[in-house]
């Protein structure tokens, strides 16, 4: 019993200086000041830099094209008699829960 009358003693205590006010304000302050300290650190990349990154990264081939540019043509033509059919149902299902 005593460790209950301990609890609501510090249970008056917090209500009499309203630190639940105080505890709110300081954990919105430290997270208004987090965000703004990250949202300053981080910076957006720009184009020349986006293109300075993939140029370091992926090389041209004999064509002066991208791997991901070399081959656009994806007709149905194309496709091989022993490839396995993708199914339309093997992604998640949203809506039918």
């Amino acid at each position: 019993m005593e460790v209950l009358e301990r609890f609501i003693d510090m249970l008056d205590f917090i209500a009499d200086f309203k630190l639940r006010r105080m505890l709110i304000m300081v954990v919105l302050a430290a997270t208004t000041i987090s965000y703004f300290r990250i949202k300053r650190t981080r910076r957006k990349i720009t184009v020349e830099e986006e293109d300075a990154m993939i140029q370091q990264i992926y090389s041209k081939g004999e064509n002066g094209l991208y791997p991901w540019e070399a081959d656009k043509d994806d007709h149905p033509s194309r496709i091989q008699e022993g490839s396995k059919r993708i199914s339309s149902k093997w992604g998640p299902r949203r809506g039918r829960w």
